[in-house]
């Protein structure tokens, strides 16, 4: 019964996958993995909504921050508001990065750079990730914490004391600084591998999630939980 309940569920949106994968790759495979890497940074909006018990609010949220204000950055606004203020200089840089131009194939196939919009799309897809991480860092945590039963987070590996966690999230930050101070070109590209695994294993465990999410209240986040 079980395994039946499983096929069913997981079966029509694991095709539907599979099939926007296989066009998507057959039109253009690298415009097919920068778009899975921005839709990447919103998976915590459905994550968060489920978790928490006011919805409706948390929903708002999410908009605001993972929609709206990127929709904001990527009009242009702020820079027209506060070039005038401050001045903005789209190259100016605390790392030994290069051009800007030199980036934008991280998240912007190549048709897309002399857009001139370009910089301001990237500069909105950048807002949006480093939401995604403060999101599944730290915010998911709390929220599952708080709504879990007994306030336990059941996972595959247990999950690090508060203090160690942090003495961690210290230690590989301050070390992944110096590899980027020293060579952006080479950390961006060792980052750039981790994240893409990171990113594109979640494809597969939100299809094994799904059909929990009916037994278990809050499958997904669970492992979303397990695999960050």
């Amino acid at each position: 019964t079980s395994a039946l309940f499983y096929s069913r569920a997981s079966l029509i949106p694991t095709l539907v996958v599979v099939l926007l994968l296989f066009l998507g790759f057959l039109y253009s495979q690298l415009s097919t993995v920068l778009i899975l890497a921005v839709l990447h940074n919103l998976t915590p909006m459905g994550f968060m909504v489920e978790i928490s018990q006011a919805k409706r609010r948390i929903f708002v949220f999410c908009f605001v921050v993972f929609l709206f204000i990127p929709l904001l950055i990527m009009s242009g606004i702020f820079v027209e508001l506060l070039e005038p203020l401050i001045g903005i200089h789209r190259h100016f840089t605390l790392l030994p990065t290069g051009p800007l131009e030199k980036h934008l194939g991280g998240f912007l196939p190549a048709l897309l750079h002399r857009k001139i919009w370009a910089h301001n799309a990237f500069s909105a897809i950048v807002f949006t990730q480093c939401m995604h991480y403060l999101a599944v860092i730290y915010i998911m945590p709390l929220l599952i914490k708080k709504h879990m039963p007994g306030g336990a987070i059941s996972t595959l590996i247990p999950w690090p004391k508060t203090s160690y966690f942090w003495i961690f999230v210290v230690a590989s930050t301050a070390m992944l600084s110096i590899f980027y101070a020293k060579n952006f070109s080479s950390a961006r590209s060792f980052y750039g591998i981790a994240a893409a695994v990171h990113a594109y294993v979640e494809i597969p465990l939100l299809l094994i999630a799904f059909p929990l999410k009916r037994k278990f209240p809050i499958g997904l986040a669970r492992a979303v939980s397990i695999q960050h």
